[in-house]
């Protein structure tokens, strides 16, 4: 059941979408705009297109970046919009682990899009595929489209843990996900869960929930 924006007010909405924009091209995929295989700057031209009148952010597929090149630096930004408490790390130099569960479809573009960069401190560290007895280690998951037993894993392995689970399944959040990507036209989107997360006790900023759509399954 799809439920309206938190706090909605179209102008305060499309702010926090330019910035939040706008940090991701001062990362590393801004960065791509200057080589001449990504063609980046056409990205530039159409990136707020809508924004004035949606509550959802998106990047829009131009021609130029992967559809998984926009999910890396979301993934990331998502890190830093989100808490999770230090009784998690080992140490305060202990990574911050993300793992990726199912078909890799990133290849190597989270390690180009996370390198040099940390979580509260903590420096990521990329883990695929898992054994079950190390998911509960890990502080982001992503599951895959090919993932088997989603439904399994969600509401039982991942249930009452500070693990953001992130997924691209159609029925990702009525599986128990706390947030799940999604194409409009060729625009990227994000849809949140808030019962998921208020079941894991992770610390979201408001600044996130304004910029996702909200769902309750």
């Amino acid at each position: 059941k799809k439920m309206p924006g938190l706090g909605h007010n179209r102008t305060d909405d499309s702010s926090h979408a330019r910035w939040i924009m706008t940090e991701i091209f001062r990362h590393r995929m801004y960065h791509a705009a200057l080589s001449f295989s990504v063609p980046w700057r056409q990205i530039l031209v159409v990136l707020c297109t809508g924004m004035a009148f949606h509550t959802a952010p998106a990047m829009v597929l131009a021609e130029g970046p992967s559809e998984y090149q926009v999910k890396a630096a979301f993934i990331y930004h998502f890190t830093q919009f989100i808490e999770w408490s230090q009784t998690n790390f080992e140490s305060a130099n202990s990574p911050f682990r993300l793992c990726i569960v199912g078909p890799d479809p990133f290849g190597a573009i989270l390690e180009d899009t996370l390198q040099g960069k940390t979580v509260g401190g903590h420096p990521f560290s990329l883990v695929r595929n898992p054994a079950p007895r190390e998911i509960d280690r890990c502080h982001m998951l992503f599951l895959a489209k090919g993932h088997a037993t989603l439904r399994a894993t969600l509401q039982t392995s991942l249930a009452f843990t500070q693990i953001l689970t992130v997924g691209e399944q159609r029925e990702f959040l009525d599986a128990g996900g706390m947030i799940q990507f999604y194409l409009d036209g060729q625009k990227i989107r994000f849809a949140f869960n808030p019962d998921a997360v208020k079941l894991s006790e992770l610390k979201v900023s408001p600044k996130l929930l304004r910029l996702a759509q909200i769902v309750t399954p």
